[in-house]
């Protein structure tokens, strides 16, 4: 492992965590692969804490596996996993367009409308997390307990789509699905929030499947 010469955020753990998912997605640090804490902290000149905190983040999101003290594994891209994980937070989040958008406040959609615009200037290290405020926010005026579900789907779908974005550099696909979305919550249209939930989601899950 090689350390950046530059750090570009304030969160270390954010920076070296977003270093981590880069290495994983380009195949530098593969499939079963074991991470090292000391390994980390002495390329990265960070403390063992910090690269705990990191590892705590990438278990979180299924990045990583078999977490200890002194080590973690780097989890595989399957694509069964990526085709099930993907159609079960498609079925999540067609839900939460039937509960959230036709009570959704003037307040609530402005706030749609914001973290829209926080995803779109989002640096890489803050994407995965703009990008779960995006669509929470749509989904504002759900049961909290199915917004809970879908942030869990939708973190743990994360790093398939990490590895989306760099094989396929399809972000301006992305960009036009989420728009898409906006502009359905703001009229409060539920059946077309369907059509580009099912293109968004659940057609990206086989997409990436192929590639895998």
């Amino acid at each position: 492992m090689r350390r950046p010469p530059t750090r570009q955020t304030s969160s270390t753990a954010l920076w070296l965590s977003e270093t981590l998912r880069h290495a994983i997605i380009m195949g530098t640090l593969p499939p079963d692969e074991v991470i090292l804490v000391d390994e980390v902290a002495e390329s990265y000149e960070v403390k063992a804490t910090v690269v705990h905190e990191v590892f705590a983040l990438l278990k979180r999101d299924n990045w990583i596996d078999s977490v200890s003290r002194q080590s973690a594994v780097v989890s595989p891209l399957r694509a069964k996993e990526a085709i099930q994980l993907f159609e079960s937070r498609a079925e999540l989040e067609v839900e939460a367009a039937r509960q959230s958008f036709p009570k959704l406040t003037k307040d609530q959609v402005l706030a749609a409308e914001a973290a829209y615009r926080a995803l779109q200037n989002a640096i890489v290290e803050d994407r995965s997390n703009a990008h779960v405020a995006f669509h929470l926010a749509l989904y504002a005026a759900a049961d909290e307990a199915l917004i809970r579900a879908v942030e869990e789907r939708i973190r743990a779908s994360e790093r398939y789509l990490c590895f989306k974005r760099a094989v396929l550099n399809e972000i301006g696909t992305e960009q036009s699905e989420h728009l898409e979305l906006l502009h359905a919550a703001r009229i409060r249209d539920v059946a077309r929030a369907e059509r580009v939930i099912d293109a968004h989601i659940s057609n990206c899950g086989r997409l990436i499947a192929q590639k895998l």
